[in-house]
Order: C-alpha cells, then sequence, then structure tokens
C-alpha cells in the first residue's frame, strides 16, 4: 500500500510539474504573440498560424500569415497592428487622380489602385505577380508586405522606392511633408513607438473624425482603403520632384540668379590724327 502511495504521490507531482512547465511554455507563446500585436486568443493546441519571429536584422517585419474567421476576427493585425478606426473600403474615386500634378505620383497611385479587394489567401498568386512585376519577390502569405506592396506601386509608376520590406525605411523616402496631399506615402508605427515595425500606405485624406485614410497593402490582410489614428502617425513623405517639375520648396522660394554683369563702355575711337597728336605729345 505504501508503495502505491508513493507511486501516485511521484506520479502526481510530476503531472503538476508538467502542467507548471505547459504554463511557463504557454506564457511565453503568449508574451512573444503581444509583443508583435498578435492576437492572444488561440490555446497551447492551436498556435497562431504561422506565427515565426521576425528574420534578418529587422529587414524583414514580423512574419504572419492569418485566413479564415482567426483573420476576419483580428481586423488590422495584417496591417502590423495598426488597427483601423472604420470599416475598411475597396472603391476608389478615379477623380482623385485629377489634382495630382505629379504623373509619376499620379501612375503610382492608380497602379495600387488596381488591386484593390485583393487578398493574401484568395489572390495570394495575383499579389506575388504584381509585386514581383514591381521588384518585389515576396510571398504575402508569410512576409508582411505593406512595403514590398508600396514599392511595387512605385515601381510601376516609374518611380524608385526603398527596395526594403520595413515601413519605416520610408521615412528617409522624398522629403518630408507638412500637409499632406492625396498620393504621399503616410508612415506610421507599430508596437513600440521608438522600435522598428510599422506600416506604410498612400494617404488619401481623413475621415470625419480627423482619422487619416489609407490606400495600403497587408490592411487586415488585403489591399483597402482604412483609416488609421494620428496618434501613430511618424509622418508623410512626397515623392522626388518629377523632371521639369519644380519641388514645393523651390515653388515657393526659388534660388537667386546673379545679376548680369554691367556692359563695359566702348572705347573712344582711335583716329590717324589723335595718335600722331599723341605720339608728338600734342595731345597731352
Amino acid at each position: 500500500m505504501a508503495s502505491g502511495f508513493g507511486a501516485g504521490f511521484l506520479q502526481g507531482l510530476g503531472g503538476g510539474m508538467q502542467r507548471r512547465q505547459d504554463r511557463d511554455v504557454r506564457q511565453r507563446e503568449l508574451s512573444a504573440m503581444e509583443a508583435m500585436g498578435q492576437s492572444a486568443k488561440p490555446g497551447p493546441q492551436h498556435p497562431q498560424p504561422g506565427m515565426t519571429l521576425p528574420m534578418s536584422g529587422g529587414e524583414i517585419e514580423a512574419i504572419t500569415s492569418q485566413g479564415g474567421s482567426a483573420g476576419r476576427a483580428n481586423a488590422g493585425i495584417g496591417s502590423g497592428g495598426v488597427r483601423p478606426r472604420s470599416p475598411a473600403s475597396t472603391s476608389f474615386d478615379d477623380m482623385v487622380l485629377e489634382g495630382i500634378e505629379n504623373p509619376q505620383v499620379r501612375a503610382s497611385l492608380e497602379s495600387a489602385a488596381s488591386t484593390l479587394g485583393m487578398n493574401q489567401r484568395d489572390q495570394r498568386v495575383a499579389l506575388q505577380e504584381y509585386m514581383a512585376n514591381g521588384g518585389q519577390n515576396l510571398d504575402p502569405a508569410v512576409t508582411a508586405w505593406c512595403a514590398g506592396w508600396v514599392n511595387a506601386a512605385l515601381k510601376q509608376g516609374g518611380l524608385e522606392g526603398t527596395g526594403k520590406l520595413t515601413a519605416r525605411s520610408f521615412m528617409d523616402w522624398g522629403e518630408a511633408a507638412d500637409e499632406p496631399q492625396i498620393g504621399d506615402l503616410a508612415v506610421f508605427s507599430r508596437g513600440d513607438p521608438n522600435g522598428w515595425q510599422g506600416h506604410v500606405g498612400f494617404y488619401k485624406g481623413k475621415d470625419e473624425h480627423g482619422n487619416i485614410r489609407v490606400l495600403g497593402g497587408n490592411q487586415s490582410n488585403s489591399v483597402n482603403v482604412s483609416s488609421y489614428s494620428p496618434d501613430r502617425l511618424l509622418g508623410y513623405r512626397r515623392a522626388p520632384a518629377a523632371p521639369g517639375e519644380l519641388s514645393a520648396a523651390a515653388a515657393i522660394d526659388p534660388a537667386p540668379t546673379a545679376p548680369e554683369p554691367a556692359p563695359k563702355p566702348n572705347p573712344a575711337p582711335q583716329t590717324w590724327s589723335h595718335i600722331r597728336k599723341i605720339m608728338t605729345g600734342a595731345g597731352t
């Protein structure tokens, strides 16, 4: 009987240790998921699908793959945890293109709008092809793709992006814009405001609450127009001026031009009689 009691005690002790280990593992999983802005709902037997750690020194953002009801329940996860403030829209008014003076920005925004409604699950191959045509080779179902999608849209409009898959890389692109215009880029923080993660898309105005409307990729895992809080805004960036077009700064304060030199006076006519007077001293 004593041996049976001892065996039961050891078995119970082992089970308790295993449960504590499971809780510790689960806590570490939840901490990692929370640090990357992921949902903490799945249990130990159902981990977040496709969740891994960031790769290659921060050049590729947190990698996620969500679909089905999980993707719909976690609106904004695909945008890097920067949650939209209003329902997403896939409508686009072509009239906004007419107000864009830079033809390359206009072409880039038109190219971006052509992918509206595509999502990384149902149009995975189409999105891959679109980004590959813009020089970005990545799988949207595996890699966070907002920056890759922006780079591809810019390339297909005739502009060079950053070539990087980090949204914050666009903070060094173009020139800063205090008063945004349709077609500028809006860059947001994600998680730690001083960290490396972020979100980027095309500025499309503001909604009635002052939130920023963004045409972007990887917004709830798809291409759409969503509103984002200005609290997360890192800055607006404007594309370099097109050839033959003045930049905003040059148009306001053009560089001064050097004054033309004053014309030299014509020398007095040198007649033969005048020269003879000089030579004989008569003219001095």
